[in-house]
């Protein structure tokens, strides 16, 4: 899913992308081009590819493509292939998650070894199973309550610092897979993050790759037993105030239950 193998040095933040992508390359935009000629590269080998360029490339067709190592700034013009599943943008220069609205059909998505700094602009990923952001300049977990078919979730070597944010994987209940090292958070000598992340996320089954043994996760829930119970207290307050929500909806009159239905009120 990722170049996992490229480790950052103890002593920078920073992606390496450095390294891979020279600063007197022309900046990559995405067009027509850019699309059709690594769709073109990818699928085809030899004669067959030659072949395939005498003929128009049908967008709408194409579900996975690789635009990597392209030197690209921002993500844009995507619209034109809206049957993409799989997208990888790794080791670019990409500062901002954006417009990425028009692709709905997307389940992997690959943004490692790029410049952003925040999540966002993902509500609309609603199919998204595969998500890494792996070696970004990322601080905060956040703006991700809309994926709850997340499978594999990376978000190794950025600038988080905080487990904020972590508690709200629990409602994400197909997710198995989390990389969060390499991040402060997970470098402190007072706290154990392998820990605290086994205990509050139960349905996980691999945290870095490695598969969570059940010694582990009894010794993870010892340690943070007050954390779970406290985790476990907030849904159970959220669930009943659910449900006399929907019993006080239930009481109004039809009209105005549709006009607030129509606000999204209801729910």
């Amino acid at each position: 899913m990722e170049n996992d193998y490229i480790k950052q040095g103890d002593d920078s933040n920073k992606p390496l992308l450095e390294e891979v992508i020279y600063p007197d390359i022309e900046p990559g935009i995405i067009n027509r081009i850019m699309i059709e000629n690594s769709f073109l590269q990818d699928a085809y080998r030899g004669e067959e590819r030659r072949l395939h360029k005498m003929e128009p490339v049908v967008l709408d067709q194409i579900t996975s493509i690789r635009l990597e190592f392209k030197n690209i700034l921002r993500i844009d013009h995507l619209w034109i292939i809206p049957n993409l599943t799989k997208l990888s943008l790794n080791c670019n220069k990409i500062e901002v998650i954006e417009n990425m609205e028009m692709l709905p059909a997307l389940t992997e998505l690959n943004l490692s070894f790029n410049y952003i700094e925040k999540i966002e602009n993902l509500e609309k990923l609603v199919n998204l199973e595969v998500l890494s952001l792996f070696n970004n300049r990322i601080e905060k977990i956040e703006n991700m309550d809309a994926l709850e078919k997340l499978v594999i979730l990376s978000l190794g070597c950025n600038l988080i610092n905080t487990v904020a944010g972590i508690e709200r994987f629990r409602f994400m209940t197909n997710l198995k897979v989390l990389n969060l090292e390499g991040n402060p958070v997970a470098k402190r000598t007072d706290f154990c993050l392998l820990l605290y992340v086994i205990a509050i996320l139960p349905k996980l089954n691999y945290y870095e790759y490695t598969f969570i043994k059940n010694e582990l996760r009894e010794e993870a829930c010892a340690l943070f037993y007050n954390e779970i119970e406290r985790h476990r207290s907030k849904i159970l307050e959220i669930n009943s105030f659910i449900e006399i929500l929907t019993e006080a909806m239930a009481l109004l009159p039809h009209d105005i239950r549709e006009e607030l239905a129509a606000e999204e009120y209801v729910v």
